[in-house]
């Protein structure tokens, strides 16, 4: 398997893995282009709310994905 499809296969378990509210948040934001005040109307919360979990799912996701920081997993 290549470093790609790795990297490819662990993104989509870190994802999936993340609250569904943390995954609404980013995706929209994140992979969407929503601005948080578009993603804060279409999920019905705060745009405080927004930010908590676009936050949270960012660290998740780095942490989740920390072994691929330099081309290699460990």
């Amino acid at each position: 398997m290549c470093i790609r499809d790795s990297l490819s296969d662990a993104l989509t378990r870190a994802l999936a893995d993340l609250p569904a509210a943390h995954r609404r948040a980013f995706e929209l934001a994140a992979l969407e282009g929503f601005s948080y005040e578009e993603v804060a109307r279409v999920t019905g919360t705060t745009l405080a709310q927004v930010k908590v979990h676009v936050y949270r799912a960012r660290r998740r996701l780095v942490d989740a994905l920390g072994p691929y920081r330099g081309g290699s997993p460990t």
